[in-house]
């Protein structure tokens, strides 16, 4: 092939001006590069000077509120009475509970009980803010600023902070000059790092209002010997994580009360602005002073409600049942998680719907259809599910008293049943309510007698014998797992023509 002489001039030509071209381009899009560039870096300036302007400025206001609350602390204290602890039940259970004989004559009763439910506060955890920069190296920022100990929180390997030698301790006898001054020492101190650490524990163990105490009150204990200095650092730590914590003195003593959306039985309390703040230790002075603000970063109430994300070792502990059902003998074993079962009894008494209404954990609710599902669908109807669970709880755990138990009275969330030998009347019906509701989604309500707690089911199949209760316009058939030796729908001669409250 013959290759013209101006073929080759314009070939040439036209790489040239390819080349050219090329050069041009790329030095173009390299300059628009470095434009880009420039204009992200001065953006990210500006985002870095507007985050630091924001950041001094929160700096600013949190000391001027440290400051104005140091200055109300001078001198406006009041002298408060506490309320003495409020028992859970005016009149004591029985040491034995109730037998039915098979002469026992079941007429059907209608109790019309009138919609006065225990009363309480709605709403669950509130959320705190999280102090904790998304981009700051959390683990290494805090392994720089503090010492930490290995210790276990509910099962959780934790690195438990030790702060002893970098925190201020009261100085002389509690009074308000003395505390003020600790307060001032506190807040002097660069304690963002620290709130942060227990904030980032807070989302990692998945922490309830009540988890969080039980952190904070473990590093307390775990750094400072004087009950005093406990309570100090709880109340300075919890107010600046946003809880109403508040202090009070008196007898020499630090007294730490905290507000809960629920009442607690069996701790003293005072009300103070519509709230009942309550001592959580044993023994305190019966007249106590206290402030009359309140610093403005702590408006949060507790709540008992337990954190659905809650984190525990999945280490589960099984429980083996024995009971006869229609004639048959039934052997059913039911797991419930170790630690969490821990964490659950430290949980202060409150109102009976807390623990009837208790919602199950994810991975509990799975284990019980496990273990469940098939003998009940082998039952057939709604009623003898029912009375398969029925039987499981009345025949399976001995009765006992909490006074017998655990010296002292005490309710169990339905899980944390499965983790004691014995149980009374109102935890054998917190576990078989619980039970019921999950595995066969019918309707309960729960009764609350003097001295004894049982409950009602609402099923579409009705005997002539049964125990009605009724509800709002419905018919509930009464279901009482501590009538040792009956069955569904019947009751005990003594609570017959008794109209017991309802819990929701």
């Amino acid at each position: 092939m013959i290759i013209h002489p101006n073929e080759i001039i314009f070939m040439t030509m036209k790489n040239l001006l390819l080349i050219i071209s090329i050069s041009l381009f790329t030095v173009l899009s390299h300059g628009q590069i470095t434009d880009f560039e420039k204009f992200k870096q001065q953006r990210e300036k500006e985002m870095n000077q507007f985050e630091q302007k924001v950041n001094r400025e929160m700096d600013s206001l949190r000391t001027a509120h440290d400051k104005a609350f140091a200055k109300m602390l001078e001198g406006n204290w009041k002298r408060e009475d506490l309320f003495p602890s409020k028992p859970a039940s005016e009149k004591p259970k029985p040491t034995a509970p109730p037998v039915f004989k098979p002469d026992d004559k079941q007429d059907v009763i209608q109790d019309v009980i009138q919609d006065v439910s225990q009363g309480r506060s709605e709403g669950a955890s509130q959320e705190l803010p999280q102090d904790l920069p998304e981009d700051l190296p959390e683990e290494l920022a805090f392994n720089k600023a503090f010492q930490f100990q290995n210790e276990s929180l509910f099962g959780n390997e934790w690195k438990m902070i030790m702060i002893a030698s970098q925190w201020p301790t009261l100085k002389g006898s509690p009074d308000p000059s003395s505390i003020t001054a600790y307060w001032k020492s506190c807040s002097e101190k660069e304690y963002d790092l620290m709130l942060a650490y227990f904030n980032y524990q807070k989302s990692e163990f998945g922490l309830s209002d009540w988890g969080v105490y039980q952190m904070v009150q473990a590093v307390a204990k775990n750094n400072f010997s004087s009950k005093n200095n406990q309570n100090l650092f709880l109340w300075f730590t919890l107010v600046q994580m946003g809880y109403d914590a508040r202090i009070m003195y008196g007898e020499n003593q630090i007294v730490l009360t905290l507000p809960f959306n629920d009442m607690l039985f069996g701790k003293s309390y005072f009300e103070f602005n519509g709230h009942n703040y309550f001592i959580l230790e044993e023994k305190s002075p019966s007249s106590l002073y206290t402030y009359t603000s309140q610093h403005e970063s702590a408006k949060n109430l507790f709540s008992l409600a337990i954190a659905p994300g809650a984190k525990f070792p999945e280490k589960w502990t099984d429980r083996g049942f024995d009971f006869k059902f229609n004639r048959n003998t039934e052997h059913v074993t039911l797991p419930y998680l170790t630690y969490r079962t821990t964490f659950d009894a430290t949980i202060p008494q409150t109102e009976l719907d807390y623990y009837f209404g208790q919602p199950l954990p994810a991975s509990f609710k799975d284990r019980l259809h496990k273990a469940l599902d098939a003998k009940l669908q082998s039952c057939g109807s709604e009623r003898e599910q029912v009375r398969y669970l029925y039987a499981l709880v009345c025949q399976s755990i001995p009765y006992k008293t909490d006074q017998d138990q655990f010296h002292y009275e005490k309710f169990c969330i339905p899980e944390e049943v499965l983790a004691y030998p014995f149980a009374d009347c109102e935890d054998r019906t917190f576990l078989l309510n619980a039970l019921v509701t999950e595995l066969v989604g019918v309707e309960t309500i729960g009764l609350n007698y003097p001295g004894h707690v049982a409950m009602a089911v609402r099923l579409k199949e009705q005997k002539n014998t049964d125990a009605i209760i009724q509800y709002n316009g419905n018919d509930y058939i009464y279901c009482d797992p501590t009538y040792i030796g009956a069955d569904v729908g019947m009751m005990p001669e003594t609570y017959r023509g008794v109209k017991p409250v309802v819990i929701r």
